[in-house]
């Protein structure tokens, strides 16, 4: 799939779930960790973890899965939750999926499901995981330009001209009148440090990575 690799969490109550969960997964190559309660499982994470959890939605004493998967919520963890909901609770699955849940299963769940769910699951938080890496790859470059090459950066990804940002810049701030050659210069130096090369390139850079209101 390509070089991220993420852990996928099981958590439930009942040690023989744990344990066949556990035991289909590291055989197809996943790296699993599994906890007996949701209390255990907050303590082995944080609001950077990534990757897959597959959560009981029912677990006695302690923790039920939805307080776990608010308190996820809460820590603005990225993790993606999967609940496993038994007959009586599955109204309460199907909300939790409305409030951003990943998915669910219904317990016990059908293996084939299952391992496609999960597979899903996996795919789209290794994306997630690559999309935010390279966001903070580009907020580190984007923060290597000057206050003047920023004003520049976003007004060249509107389409605007060398003539057209000096005059906007000068109006701006009358006491630091600017020519346009300068913001060509400015410009230069933005397209260098971002890699970009061009107006259009620059746009996406700034759409693709949070930037366009910074």
């Amino acid at each position: 799939m390509n070089n991220v690799h993420l852990n996928l969490y099981i958590v439930d109550d009942d040690e023989a779930v744990r344990t066949g969960l556990g035991s289909q997964f590291v055989a197809r190559g996943y790296s699993v960790r599994a906890f007996k309660s949701g209390e255990l499982f907050l303590t082995a994470v944080s609001a950077a973890s990534e990757g897959v959890v597959i959560l009981d939605l029912r677990m006695d004493p302690g923790m039920g899965g939805i307080a776990v998967f608010n308190t996820l919520r809460a820590m603005g963890c990225p993790l993606l939750v999967l609940f496993l909901s038994g007959h009586g609770t599955i109204p309460q699955a199907v909300q939790a999926v409305k409030d951003g849940a990943f998915g669910w299963l219904p317990k016990p769940c059908d293996e084939t499901e299952l391992l496609d769910q999960v597979q899903r699951a996996m795919q789209t938080a290794t994306a997630d995981s690559i999309r935010r890496s390279n966001q903070r790859s580009a907020r580190k470059l984007w923060d290597t330009l000057t206050p003047r090459e920023v004003d520049t950066a976003l007004l060249d990804a509107l389409g605007k001209t060398a003539k057209e940002i000096a005059k906007i810049l000068t109006t701006r701030d009358p006491n630091r009148p600017i020519n346009y050659r300068t913001i060509e210069n400015y410009r230069s130096n933005v397209y260098l440090k971002l890699g970009v090369e061009n107006s259009n390139e620059l746009q996406k850079f700034l759409r693709d990575n949070g930037l366009a209101d910074a």
